[in-house]
């Protein structure tokens, strides 16, 4: 519904400028018309209250405009008016010329300043990019020059030339652009509110510079927590090649120095034989000592994998115990054993990294004692019942402890955890004197988390050290399982392989060479080629000929064509013979690509000869053509 009170207001907020205008200038054409009729002479004018009833500034016939030109006469009212000049008189009726050219120059000086403004107002407006420019400031300025030429130019016309209807003329420019401005208002409040805007975004630019430089701040922080971590890392790897290249160099200066002595045509029988023995234990130790840094890394990146198959406790305990009994006695050390009852026969772990643990805390122990005992102490607790394996029955779960204690050097309660750090020992001197990499301890203690336990240590300098493991296990009492992968397989029976051929693929000279020596030991005979591509010729040579390879014996990294791209095309030509990678890739990727191209088996070098032909037998088993192994 129409309201009165809403619609009243606005309107005349918006029109009440206009109205006036109007209003004046109709009082304005009444007031000039009545002048124009010759009522100069009297006050009966309609605004003759404004300039008196002498006011004579028409119908002054003997000054009149009157040219004679219709064109020029048409803007003085057909020569009705008179120049301003005739109306601005002195007392003695003449022209006041001092006042005229006072005025005329202060017109002038003012229509300077305006032009001065205005050149300036439309060179900066047409140094904008067209998409940039302010257009209602300019129309502002075209008003601002109008108002100009209309009232300070129109004034010193009218004193020599009364052209009412000349000025007029010109106010409709000055009416267009004033409304055209005037339409709409909104575009110009942004410009009168560009210093508030300018405030706000100083003040802006003030907050981001602030917020910035605190990012600057946290990001110079960091960087210097980075560059710290960085040089720790630095120092890590200086120390880690400086001990690397001692433990590496140390079972090398034994291997070369016995080696050269085995070789020496004058050492007798039995002296090549120690000398032999000490090349091979400093081998195994080399090859140790390799895999613990290969450990490392694989737990560093995540790659380092677990099975669960069942096993028994005191048999692992027996076997390492029985390894590192020697290296005790050599020591005069004894080793005791107490193991507590409640420990289950059978149980689900990975028996490989629990024997990997406790040899290297024995190991540890005895390393770090010269005199007195070992005990070592075994526990196990309930958990109550868990499933084991995916649709299996739940089963008895225990976390066994296990308890390495010696009576060795200690360790400084500052130095505890470091312990467990990669590459680390308690002192640089207790490097030197006792040697190692420092490996064995970091990696247990990832093997008993991994296992869902622990590894602590307590100890007292000059007493002695006691590590104490924990993990899960599961009864592995009348567990079914269909992951039979996780069940011990009986080893394959040792097959007659005199009737097969094999083709090792195999760039290194003296590798081929130890291949065929072992293969020709158990009577065997194996072909053997430098690279890949040939190695593909052979192959496929072989099957043109029916002549198919029983196995084929893979290297990886070889010229020309390697072990994996070999094994891709191979397959791809629907050659379906065992493809085993022999190679000293030992990272779970390479496995991958390998598996992935089509191989059958994958073998860690150094090469463990009987486990070889073991698997060779499995592979020539026909229950076992499809799987994959990986020894």
């Amino acid at each position: 519904m129409w309201s009165k009170k809403s619609t009243v207001k606005p309107f005349i907020r918006r029109f009440w400028l206009p109205l006036i205008f109007v209003c004046l200038c109709v009082l304005s054409v009444y007031g000039i018309a009545s002048i124009s009729n010759g009522k100069s002479d009297s006050a009966s004018g309609p605004l003759s209250f404004l300039w008196g009833n002498d006011a004579q500034c028409i119908v002054e016939h003997e000054h009149s405009s009157h040219t004679g030109y219709a064109f020029v006469d048409f803007f003085t009212g057909d020569g009705g008016y008179v120049a301003r000049t005739h109306c601005m008189t002195s007392q003695e009726g003449d022209t006041d010329w001092v006042w005229v050219w006072f005025l005329v120059a202060f017109n002038l000086l003012v229509i300077g300043g305006y032009l001065k403004i205005f050149v300036f107002w439309r060179k900066a407006y047409l140094q904008e990019e067209p998409e940039d420019r302010n257009t209602k400031l300019m129309d502002l300025a075209w008003i601002f020059m109008f108002c100009a030429i209309c009232g300070y130019v129109s004034s010193i016309v009218l004193f020599v030339w009364p052209a009412y209807r000349l000025l007029a003329l010109m106010l409709l420019p000055l009416a267009y652009f004033t409304w055209k401005f005037a339409a709409n208002l909104d575009e110009f409040k942004l410009s009168l509110s560009a210093k508030r805007l300018a405030r706000q975004l100083n003040e802006s630019i003030h907050r981001e510079k602030q917020e910035l430089e605190q990012q600057v701040a946290v990001a110079t922080s960091d960087l210097l927590i980075a560059k710290e971590h960085a040089e720790h890392a630095n120092r890590a790897k200086t120390e880690f090649l400086a001990r690397m290249s001692h433990e590496i160099r140390t079972p090398l200066t034994a291997i070369i120095g016995y080696s050269e002595i085995a070789l020496d045509e004058e050492s007798d029988q039995n002296t090549k034989a120690r000398s032999m023995q000490t090349v091979c234990q400093n081998s195994v130790h080399l090859l140790n000592l390799i895999n613990d840094i290969l450990d490392v890394s694989q737990i560093q990146t995540g790659e380092i994998k677990y099975e669960k198959i069942p096993c028994s406790i005191n048999e692992i305990l027996s076997e390492v115990i029985e390894m590192m009994d020697f290296k005790a006695k050599k020591k005069h050390l004894d080793l005791h054993t107490k193991i507590e009852s409640g420990l289950p026969d059978m149980v689900v772990t990975d028996p490989t990294r629990i024997k990997q643990m406790v040899t290297n805390l024995i190991g540890n122990a005895i390393k770090f004692t010269t005199a007195g005992e070992i005990s070592i102490e075994v526990n196990a607790r309930s958990l109550g019942s868990a499933p084991v394996g995916q649709g299996s029955e739940a089963k008895e779960q225990f976390e066994i402890l296990i308890a390495v204690q010696d009576t060795g050097i200690g360790i400084n309660k500052e130095h505890l955890e470091s312990v467990f750090d990669s590459f680390t020992q308690e002192r640089p001197s207790t490097k030197r004197v006792y040697g190692g990499t420092g490996l064995g301890l970091t990696i247990s203690r990832q093997i008993a988390r991994d296992l869902g336990g622990d590894l602590a240590v307590e100890s007292q300098r000059g007493v002695g050290s006691r590590f104490t493991c924990t993990f899960l296990v599961a009864d592995a009492e009348g567990l079914q399982t269909d992951e039979t992968s996780e069940v011990p397989q009986q080893p394959a029976p040792i097959l007659n392989l005199a009737s097969h051929r094999f083709l090792l693929v195999e760039d290194g000279m003296d590798n081929r060479r130890l291949v065929q020596h072992h293969f020709r030991r158990r009577g065997l005979s194996i072909e053997t080629v430098e690279d890949g591509y040939l190695g593909f010729e052979a192959v496929m040579y072989a099957k043109a000929h029916s002549l198919d390879y029983s196995i084929i014996f893979m290297d990886i990294s070889m010229p020309n064509m390697d072990g994996i791209e070999c094994t891709r095309r191979l397959r791809e030509a629907g050659v379906t013979t065992p493809i085993v990678m022999l190679t000293a890739h030992t990272l779970q990727a390479e496995k991958d690509r390998c598996f992935i191209a089509g191989a059958t088996a994958y073998v860690n070098k150094p090469i463990d000869f009987p486990k070889l032909f073991e698997l060779a037998s499995s592979l020539l088993n026909d229950d076992h053509q499809n799987n994959n192994f990986a020894a």
